[in-house]
């Protein structure tokens, strides 16, 4: 649990001349299982998580935010905002579905599902708004079963959900007068199914399948799978005569390079010039620079000499022999037989505490599992914000872009809230306020060392179901959940999402008086 309150500390990011590239992304996130509500009962489409929600493993997530129905309502808050992103995702749960809790025979595309995820992106596009598509945000229909990263038949039929529901959704768009959709996430986190289906175990697995191996299997087969939708979707792009996409994936911040920088390094390997018989000494120069940073970072939170460090240490160690981006045989196949070196067109980055699992990435023997408050991390609510990281990880991932641009594309604090219940201050103090200003701080203070942000989405607009749970609230704006409405302040009566609006239009004018006024005589908090 944190125990250290965040700290006094004064804005001291330097705003003179401060100009925001042009196109600059400001938005907000959500995911289908989240948001899109109806899953998991009699007559609706199962998931993998089904069998969970039945047992009652983890909490029922019944109608979430009703977003199938009531996306408008999202869109036109966001809209209200004065945001111009909106990142959601595409579900193979609809697409293909079933109406069973297990694994079963593959159904057939549904049509309708397409139908009505065009209706959604139409209307970001009329809300003036770019949709930001995920095309896997960890979830799969449950005649899939739970096994799908490591079965290669099953690989096969996520290629084929993938591919058409690209085109099926762009054809819908492209034949009412809209343009393609350009921006897309082939995998939100590609380094975190690995460790939740077969490590850490926090969410639905095969007992029989888990550990290391299913672990490393499952890691390459999602990066040759972005390496192949890469040159698929670039490919049905010139096909059709649609503007040229920008796809990539984003990383979610972690101590440990094979699950961090790694993955971006393998995909962009030969924009490096990497051949790959030098794909060993390669890796080997990425993960010394990694941890040369690194290091000061863990100096600053773990300290030189402490049993968290230690652990650390020795986690470096296991994730280098067990988790070696040159175990990714299928991806690197995939990597060296792709039409183009180039295999990403942005560089996307999820910061949250990178030392959640406390450094160590493998569940604990006979732990239970718990969503909202699991045995090998802290709650969600004690995850530690330092301002400092935000800094560190901008600067770590924008000084190796290779003229990329870098979005931050998650951007999140949680309190704890049960549904219907009471919400509870953070243990340590911080607001979302004061979030929203030290990290939309950091965003500037990055831009003024030149590195290439161009982006910054909230998680998430309005409270929602998190992964098994409702009592993880991570919302701009509370969700009242028994009148389906969004609310205008967040759950402590706060004007986040205004205040968010208000930061937004500071930077956008580069007004150094109105930047003074929000941001100069900032006295938040910071660790």
């Amino acid at each position: 649990m944190t125990t250290r309150k965040h700290l006094p500390y004064r804005f001291d990011v330097d705003l003179t001349g401060f100009r925001l590239p042009e196109g600059f992304l400001f938005g907000v996130c959500n995911s289908p299982y989240h948001v899109e509500g109806f899953y998991n009962h009699a007559g609706a489409p199962f998931n993998q998580w089904g069998r969970w929600e039945l047992d009652g493993i983890v909490e029922t997530s019944g109608e979430a935010n009703d977003f199938w129905n009531r996306y408008r309502a999202h869109i036109d808050k966001a809209k209200a905002l004065g945001l111009n992103a909106f990142r959601m995702g595409f579900d193979w749960t609809r697409v293909q579905p079933t109406y069973q809790p297990d694994a079963g025979t593959e159904p057939p595309f549904d049509p309708s599902a397409f139908d009505r995820y065009a209706d959604i992106v139409a209307a970001i596009y009329d809300a003036g708004m770019e949709p930001v598509i995920t095309i896997y945000h960890f979830i799969q229909p449950a005649w899939v079963g739970v096994n799908l990263w490591i079965e290669d038949a099953l690989v096969e039929k996520f290629m084929a959900y993938a591919a058409t529901t690209v085109y099926e959704v762009n054809r819908r768009l492209v034949d009412r007068g809209y343009p393609a959709i350009w921006f897309w996430v082939t995998f939100n986190e590609p380094g975190i199914p690995p460790q939740c289906n077969y490590l850490n175990l926090e969410h639905p697995h095969d007992p029989a399948t888990a550990g290391m191996d299913s672990a490393v299997t499952n890691q390459d087969n999602i990066l040759a799978c972005h390496v192949k939708l890469y040159g698929l979707i670039h490919e049905m792009y010139r096909r059709e005569g649609w503007r040229t996409p920008h796809v990539g994936f984003n990383t979610v911040a972690n101590s440990l390079y094979e699950f961090d920088k790694g993955l971006y390094d393998l995909c962009r390997a030969r924009e490096h010039g990497v051949m790959r018989d030098a794909l060993p000494a390669y890796f080997d120069a990425q993960r010394q620079d990694f941890y040369a940073y690194y290091n000061r970072i863990a100096d600053r939170r773990l300290g030189a000499i402490s049993e968290k460090r230690l652990d650390y240490e020795h986690s470096k160690h296991d994730a280098t022999r067990d988790f070696n981006p040159l175990k990714f045989t299928r991806a690197i196949d995939a990597l060296y037989a792709s039409q183009t070196p180039q295999n990403m067109d942005y560089v996307a980055i999820n910061i949250y505490d990178p030392f959640l699992a406390g450094v160590k990435y493998e569940k604990p023997a006979g732990a239970e599992i718990s969503i909202a408050e699991p045995a090998n991390r802290p709650g969600w609510w004690d995850w530690d914000h330092e301002r400092k990281t935000y800094e560190d990880h901008l600067e770590l991932y924008g000084r190796d872009t290779l003229g990329l641009p870098l979005y931050i594309l998650e951007a999140s604090i949680g309190h704890k809230q049960p549904l219907f219940g009471k919400a509870e201050p953070r243990p340590d103090g911080l607001t979302r306020i004061q979030y929203l200003k030290e990290t939309l701080g950091e965003v500037m203070r990055a831009i003024q060392k030149g590195y290439p942000v161009r982006g910054y989405l909230y998680w998430t607009l309005a409270d929602n179901y998190e992964w098994g749970t409702y009592t993880v609230r991570l919302g701009l704006l509370e969700y009242d959940f028994a009148n389906h409405v969004i609310c205008d302040t967040d759950a402590f009566g706060l004007p986040t999402g205004q205040t968010y609006a208000a930061l937004i239009a500071a930077m956008r004018s580069g007004d150094p008086v109105a930047l003074a006024a929000l941001f100069g005589s900032l006295e938040t908090v910071s660790g």
